[in-house]
């Protein structure tokens, strides 16, 4: 049976997409979300000892397909104060769709200063569905403050993510932060979702220290300069304050002739 809470399984040294992993732009690729959380799962394996991650970022190549996928992972610089990693995750064909890089920060205890947080708590915060459709409708269990998916303009929301990495494991937090990552053009919506798709051809996410919760809160949004391109940038926090910073670049387009948008009332 397949499994129904995961983005993939595997298969030996290889990962297989699942149902839950498909793209919302394409059939035949699969969703930042998984890329994210997958390359992110590939640098905590090899976390170096008394390190942190601080920078993860993530390059689209073109589409990831939604087929047997290859994830390998390289030391780019290896220090006692300073480390770098890459990975890649390509097709059986050697096509790499995604590459990612990882800077890691040697652990001291130097003094904390937390960003305030905010936000309305989750308590506070009625449940209501956000996203609509397979490919994200049923991702998390949504709490929105702020905001309607597909319309331009800020967003803020509450999310309690439902799915893991691989199958049979629980994601840790770093991986719900990389998953969450992908999701800010989404909610922060820089044009007319209704005219227009703007898929992500980036991420970006600064870390000065790792989630806690099992409620994690996105707040998003977007700017375009009318070239066909956008930004979107994001602030996550949980229950204490803001943990991460990120961004995305977006690829602007009109949807062809005939083709329904994904934010049809």
């Amino acid at each position: 049976m397949a499994d129904e809470t995961a983005f993939f399984t595997c298969d030996g040294d290889l990962f297989v997409p699942t149902a839950l992993a498909r793209s919302p732009w394409s059939g035949t690729a699969i969703t930042g979300l998984a890329v994210s959380g997958l390359l992110m799962r590939a640098f905590e394996m090899e976390r170096p000892d008394a390190m942190h991650l601080a920078r993860f970022t993530v390059d689209f190549l073109g589409e990831v397909p939604n087929a047997l996928l290859r994830l390998e992972h390289t030391w780019d610089k290896r220090g006692g104060r300073l480390s770098f990693s890459s990975a890649t995750l390509s097709s059986e064909d050697g096509r790499v769709g995604a590459r990612a890089s990882a800077m890691w920060l040697r652990d001291a205890e130097t003094p904390a200063a937390d960003f305030a947080q905010d936000y309305p708590r989750w308590q506070d915060v009625a449940v209501r569905p956000f996203f609509r459709g397979p490919a994200l409708g049923g991702f998390a269990e949504m709490r929105p403050v702020e905001g309607k998916v597909g319309l331009p303009g800020r967003g803020i929301v509450w999310a309690k993510p439902r799915f893991s990495v691989v199958a049979g494991q629980v994601a840790s937090p770093l991986c719900q932060a990389a998953i969450l990552s992908d999701m800010g053009n989404g909610i922060g919506t820089p044009v007319d979702g209704r005219e227009y798709s703007f898929a992500n051809t980036d991420i970006g996410l600064h870390l000065y220290r790792e989630p806690v919760g099992e409620w994690l809160m996105i707040d998003s949004q977007g700017a375009s300069g009318g070239r066909g391109d956008a930004v979107t940038h994001t602030t996550f926090a949980d229950e204490r304050g803001v943990y991460a910073r990120g961004w995305q670049t977006l690829f602007v387009a009109p949807y062809p002739a005939g083709q329904p948008s994904h934010f049809e009332e």
